[in-house]
């Protein structure tokens, strides 16, 4: 009975002492050692599991930067096409005005001594557009160049800004409203208009024997597409 119990619990009898004697089978083991090997094991798995959501983190970082530098090159691609499609328009019309006047149009133009002083876009205004030659033709006719540029009868006379003098994409929906222009020209005595933050200028001479036209644009340059300045 007795060793049988003592079989049961793991116990051993040592036969040469008493029967009170009675020891447990070795020592104990230690534990401790066997879970820290167990966490060594396991670190390996988490530390790859956070270097994986690191490069996967900083890979995405990496992707947004790129994406984002292609966004804002497209962007820039995007104006310098439209830009230059303006250009290529004013270009245009700057000569279908020189081939029925024989010269470009005066950058300030005065009907005589003395007359009040007016713009190169409103000589200009009837040949900027094919769509609205004709509407923008009969407009021209009731301007009157004896009167100052921006006297009642020629704002009203003029109330509708040409496209090809803005930059702005969404124009002519307000046609009514927008009336500074994108793009000015620089004549006899003008200063060269000074450089814009962030963006430099872009300019275009316009040639025909020996007749200059130079154009420069200027977003937001806040001048009355008709006042007589650049």
């Amino acid at each position: 009975m007795t060793s049988a119990v003592a079989g049961l619990y793991g116990l051993r009898i040592n036969t040469r002492q008493t029967r009170e004697e009675i020891a447990p089978v070795g020592d104990y083991p230690d534990l401790s050692a066997c879970f820290d090997s167990y966490g060594d094991h396991m670190s390996g798995p988490r530390v790859l599991v956070v270097t994986t959501k690191l490069v996967g983190f900083a890979g995405l970082l990496v992707m947004a930067f790129w994406f984002g530098q292609m966004f804002w090159e497209a962007k820039k691609v995007a104006e310098f096409c439209f830009s230059y499609s303006r250009f290529s328009q004013l270009r245009a019309a700057l000569l279908i005005y020189h081939d029925l006047y024989g010269a470009f149009p005066p950058t300030k133009y005065q009907a005589h001594g003395g007359a009040p002083v007016h713009s190169w876009r409103v000589l200009l205004a009837p040949y900027t557009t094919d769509d609205f030659a004709d509407w923008y033709a009969k407009k021209h006719e009731k301007y009157d160049f004896s009167q100052e540029w921006n006297c009642a009868h020629n704002l009203a006379a003029m109330d509708f800004m040409p496209p090809l003098y803005t930059l702005d994409r969404e124009y002519p929906s307000d046609g009514r409203t927008r009336r500074t222009t994108d793009f000015l020209a620089i004549g006899e005595g003008d200063e060269w208009p000074g450089e814009r933050p962030g963006r430099p200028l872009r300019a275009l001479l316009v040639t025909k024997g020996a007749d200059r036209f130079l154009l420069v644009e200027y977003p937001g340059s806040g001048i009355h597409w008709m006042e007589p300045r650049y």
